[in-house]
């Protein structure tokens, strides 16, 4: 009988993407190679999508990404799920299935694969109502790929849905998760430093654009990478190697996204029992401008910038 290992080696060798062949492989022995394949599919069949629609093609942002672990990953995952469940609804009405929830523990590349067949099934009942016919163009697998290289090619199909969508992130919804890693940030050093007094709220700024949002986050992101050396823990590397021109609401969405799960795993490595655990749901918080989310984003940069100096405190 021909071995299926050596099947699915000519599988790689001649780049022909045969999923069904993988579906033989353990979560165990999915490596980031077998997802980003399945993220450049997801490309494909969006893009696909874009020409259907009549849309132009984005410019990507000019980012690099260093270093990252499969659970950064598999939070942008989750955004790419949502975004595509949302672009299925907009386009059939289809509610679909329960999306799937951040794993707690570790995460293995072969969670990100799962997460990305849940969205390439929402992404392909769009081509299905409209009758696309799947694509031809058959991803190599690299046995080279690594989680950032995977990072960034979901980032790109985030980036092509954000402008896809009949009701795109809005800034109310950029706003609510600004929010939540505010209240992160709030409670852990309210618990860490019982005598902290924390940061004031800054003035409101108005006539923000999406841009201005990005950027600020970009200094939040920094001063979390400064953090992550002083605590010993390590995060992704994430420069932006040209300025950033146009900026849509759902690419701030994935800048905060980071910034919360990185913020939620720093938090987790250096809890004691001790810490009490005081998040609560946030609820929608109603129309908000791009100028409200630049406030509490800079509310944002003080706090962390609160936590880097207690650090070095420590430290000296």
């Amino acid at each position: 009988m021909f071995n299926k290992k050596i099947l699915l080696g000519w599988v790689l060798l001649l780049g022909v993407s045969v999923p069904a062949a993988w579906a033989e492989i353990s979560k165990e022995e999915i490596k980031p190679k077998h997802v980003f394949v399945q993220a450049q599919r997801i490309l494909n069949e969006v893009d696909l999508i874009r020409i259907e629609m009549g849309k132009p093609e984005q410019e990507l942002l000019q980012i690099k990404i260093s270093n990252a672990q499969p659970r950064e990953v598999f939070f942008q995952a989750l955004t790419l799920y949502k975004k595509a469940d949302r672009m299925c609804f907009d386009h059939t009405r289809n509610t679909g299935p329960i999306p799937p929830k951040m794993k707690e523990g570790k995460i293995l590349p072969g969670d990100v694969y799962e997460v990305l067949e849940r969205a390439m099934i929402r992404v392909r009942c769009v081509s299905n109502y409209w009758g696309i016919a799947k694509s031809a163009n058959a991803p190599i697998a690299n046995p080279y790929h690594t989680p950032s290289n995977v990072y960034m090619k979901i980032l790109e199909v985030n980036r092509e849905l954000n402008f896809l969508l009949d009701v795109p992130f809005s800034p109310s919804t950029v706003f609510r998760r600004v929010l939540e890693t505010i209240q992160l940030v709030e409670n852990f050093l309210q618990n860490l430093y019982p005598n902290i007094k924390l940061a004031e709220p800054p003035e409101f700024v108005p006539r923000m654009r999406p841009r201005d949002v990005y950027l600020q986050n970009r200094r939040s992101l920094a001063l979390l990478q400064k953090i992550s050396q002083l605590t010993g823990i390590q995060i992704l590397d994430f420069e932006f190697k040209e300025e950033i021109i146009r900026i849509s609401p759902g690419d701030v969405y994935d800048l905060v996204s980071l910034l919360f799960s990185e913020i939620k795993f720093i938090e987790n490595k250096i809890s004691t029992p001790n810490l009490k655990e005081s998040s609560q749901k946030i609820a929608f918080p109603g129309r908000k401008l791009p100028s409200h989310v630049f406030q509490k984003s800079v509310y944002l940069e003080k706090l962390l910038l609160q936590w880097k100096n207690e650090l070095e405190k420590q430290q000296n």
